[in-house]
């Protein structure tokens, strides 16, 4: 029982604390995004029919990202 609240307690102190917060940006396209990843302090959107976009600056701009 112990061990359970224990467990208990860990998940309810992890879902207190973990508070991510979304926020609009300029994003490039209207597509639907299906994918988003950060590397650092760059952020990548893969867009349903538009590609990969990166962003330096926080989402302020985009740029494409797949130009091979």
């Amino acid at each position: 029982m112990k061990k359970f609240t224990l467990i208990l307690s860990i998940f309810i102190f992890a879902a207190i604390t973990v508070n991510a917060q979304w926020e609009q940006t300029n994003c490039p396209h209207t597509s639907r995004v299906t994918c988003i990843a950060t590397s650092g302090t760059n952020v990548f959107a893969g867009f349903q029919d538009d590609g990969i976009y990166v962003s330096t600056d926080n989402g302020t701009n985009w740029t494409e990202a797949n130009t091979a």
